[in-house]
């Protein structure tokens, strides 16, 4: 077998691996909290403040909810890191090429 038909099974196999374990994960990935970067412009469902596009919040899939920061340590919610949060943040921490 050719290294470039190799190649493409190894992806394929990998892709087809990650799939499967997203939809055995799915129900519980959704209900889970993420600290994450906002899209858009919400408000925090416990004391309807207002999150600005790009700011920081709290976000759950199923039931969907939206909770400022505060509100979600205040209450005790265990989140993650979300993996858009996580590369906003080495975007900001590293130096710009100049």
């Amino acid at each position: 077998m050719a290294y470039k038909q190799n190649n493409r099974v190894a992806k394929q196999k990998k892709r087809a691996a990650i799939r499967r374990t997203k939809e055995q994960h799915s129900g519980t990935i959704a209900g889970r909290y993420y600290l994450t970067i906002s899209k858009r412009q919400s408000h925090c469902v416990m004391c309807d403040c207002q999150i600005q596009k790009g700011g920081e919040s709290v976000y759950r899939h199923e039931p969907q909810s939206v909770l400022c920061v505060p509100c979600a340590q205040s209450s005790k919610v265990d989140w993650r890191v979300s993996t858009r949060w996580e590369a906003a943040r080495v975007r900001k921490l590293t130096p710009a090429n100049t």
